[in-house]
C-alpha cells in the first residue's frame, strides 16, 4: 500500500474522503473524477423526471378541462327537440348532437352518422374492455336501432332521441341491451 500512496494522484484520491478511501481499498486510481459526473447525471435525471411529471400533470389537467367542456356543452342542449338529420344548434338527432358538441367545444369535426363516427375514431372499444370517461362517445348497435350518445359519468349519457336531448342510463333501461362500445376522442 505504501507504493500506491507514493503517487501524488493517489494521495489526492486518498484525501477525497470516503470516495477516495473506497478507491484506495479497491486499488483503482482513476475513479474519483466520475463521482462528479455521476452526481451531475443524477441531478439531470432528477430534473428530467420532475419535468416529465409536471408535463403529465399538465396534460391531465388539459384532458379534464376538455372532458368538462364537452359534457357542459352537451348538457346545455338538454331539452332541445329531436329531428332526424338535424345537427343543431337547437334541434338534433343523436349523431348530430355529438357532431355539434365536439365541433363547438373542441373544434373536432366528426361525420354525421353513428357508424361513420365509430369508424372515424381511432380509439374505440367494446363494452368491458376498458372503462369510459366523461366525454367519451357511447355506441348502441342493433339491426337498425343504431344510436350514439356522450358519456357524462356514473353510468349516464346525454343523447338526442325521440323525446329530445336527455340524460339516460346506459347500463339499465331501454338502451342497455344495445350497448356496444365506446369511443375516445380526448387524449
Amino acid at each position: 500500500m505504501n507504493n500506491f500512496l507514493s503517487s501524488p494522484k493517489n494521495r489526492r484520491l486518498a484525501g477525497a474522503g470516503v470516495a477516495g478511501l473506497l478507491v484506495l481499498a479497491l486499488g483503482v486510481g482513476v475513479a474519483a473524477p466520475s463521482f462528479a459526473a455521476d452526481a451531475a447525471m443524477v441531478e439531470t435525471t432528477s430534473s428530467t423526471v420532475t419535468d416529465a411529471v409536471a408535463q403529465a400533470q399538465a396534460q391531465q389537467v388539459e384532458i379534464a378541462a376538455q372532458q368538462q367542456a364537452v359534457v357542459d356543452l352537451a348538457m346545455a342542449q338538454e331539452g332541445d327537440p329531436y329531428s332526424m338529420g338535424a345537427s343543431g344548434p337547437n334541434v338534433f338527432d343523436c349523431s348530430g348532437l355529438v357532431m355539434y358538441v365536439y365541433e363547438n367545444a373542441l373544434g373536432v369535426s366528426l361525420p354525421h352518422n353513428t357508424h361513420a363516427q365509430w369508424d372515424a375514431i381511432d380509439d374505440t372499444w367494446y363494452v368491458g374492455e376498458k372503462e369510459p370517461q366523461p366525454g367519451d362517445l357511447v355506441f348502441f348497435f342493433d339491426n337498425g336501432a343504431d344510436h350514439v350518445g356522450i358519456y357524462i359519468g356514473d353510468g349516464m349519457m346525454i343523447s338526442a332521441q325521440n323525446g329530445g336531448v336527455q340524460v339516460q342510463p346506459i347500463y339499465s333501461g331501454y338502451w342497455a341491451p344495445y350497448l356496444t362500445g365506446f369511443g375516445r376522442i380526448i387524449h
